[in-house]
């Protein structure tokens, strides 16, 4: 016997405030809208929210009374990040690098100098898209040697052979985009619609990395503060 979950949907005229709400609410990354027949008319997905945030419009619905000037002060990135950031350092070598993107959940890996100051960044997609066609059988039977999931063949060794030279520094992207801790919660939304970007490191006013914060947990932020506002 199938069972079928009950779809979480929207209407058309609904405000995307109460859209991103539900999305938040719910752990939804897109939203189907439909009409009163429920025939589908689309789907609304949190970069677009994120595009009518960019472009100084993101609608709520009524507030049930007037709203008082909020007398406690707006969340910050510093509010919402996670201090527990994947490091490493220029020199690390690429086995310790695809360990680490392995078991880290942010599945990307910032590289800092001695001051904690970033001088880029590796994701798992960039590893592969740097890495030549030749070596990505290398990388899978290294990461696999590194967690004990197997032995090593003749020809993974081979390729081995040419990826254990790479580090951290051959890999990385050098130019990363970052955020600083006490920026507003809108600011740092915006700025992740304008340039497509799911997840920051967090930088403190001296330049050092603090944190690192992804697009879900900013927008679920904002729309938590829009609902207090709304109370």
């Amino acid at each position: 016997m199938l069972v079928y979950a009950k779809a979480h949907t929207i209407g058309p005229q609904a405000y995307l405030g109460e859209a991103a709400r539900l999305m938040s609410k719910k752990g939804l990354r897109r939203l189907p809208v439909v009409d009163q027949e429920h025939h589908l008319l689309g789907v609304l997905g949190r970069l677009d929210i994120l595009t009518a945030l960019a472009a100084g419009s993101l609608p709520q619905a009524a507030p049930r009374h007037p709203v008082d000037a909020p007398t406690a002060q707006s969340p910050t990135v510093a509010d919402v990040m996670d201090p527990d950031v994947p490091t490493i350092s220029p020199e690390t070598p690429l086995p310790d690098v695809l360990v680490l993107l392995a078991t880290t959940r942010a599945k990307r890996v910032v590289v800092v100098n001695a001051e904690r100051h970033i001088v880029g960044i590796i994701s798992d997609s960039d590893l592969i898209a740097r890495m030549s066609p030749e070596m990505h059988p290398g990388i899978l039977e290294e990461l696999v040697s590194k967690l004990h999931l197997g032995t090593l063949s003749a020809e993974a060794r081979l390729h081995l052979q040419k990826a254990r030279g790479k580090t951290a520094a051959d890999l990385m992207t050098r130019e990363v985009v970052t955020l600083v801790a006490d920026s507003p919660i809108g600011t740092a939304l915006t700025l992740s619609a304008e340039r497509h970007i799911k997840r920051f490191p967090v930088i403190d006013a001296a330049g050092k990395l603090v944190g690192i914060v992804g697009r879900s947990e900013l927008l679920s932020a904002l729309v938590d503060e829009h609902g207090e506002k709304q109370e």
